[in-house]
Order: structure tokens, then C-alpha cells, then sequence
């Protein structure tokens, strides 16, 4: 594979988004690229009330749960 193709990872995401789950992504996605293959937010929903930034960096096996 070349260097420059990125590590897949599995991460999983519950809660208030209309495509709970797990999915396979690549290493570097962020939160933001989860929520949107879940979906997306809730309209109307305050992104303020995440508990992290919707630019965090995903990692293998993380379970992101959407208040």
C-alpha cells in the first residue's frame, strides 16, 4: 500500500444522531467527517453542548457518544 494512503480504523457513535453505529474510517478523520456519515446533527441542535470539539481527531475504537 503507499505511504501516503491512510490506516483505516473502527469507531462507533450513539445517541442524537439519526444513524447510530459503527464505522470504518480513516486515520486523521475527525469528529465532524463521524457525524456526518451518521447523519448528522439534530436540527437545531447546539454544538456547544458536545463534549469535545467537532474537529477532534478520531482514533481506532473510540465510542463517541452524542449528547
Amino acid at each position: 500500500a503507499p505511504s501516503a494512503e491512510r490506516a483505516r480504523i473502527r469507531v462507533k457513535i450513539e445517541g442524537s444522531v439519526p444513524k447510530p453505529g459503527e464505522y470504518t474510517m480513516r486515520e486523521g478523520d475527525r469528529l465532524k467527517d463521524l457525524v456526518d456519515k451518521a447523519g448528522g446533527l439534530p436540527e437545531g441542535y447546539e454544538v456547544g453542548q458536545l463534549p469535545v470539539s467537532m474537529f477532534s481527531a478520531l482514533f481506532d475504537g473510540q465510542l463517541v457518544v452524542i449528547p
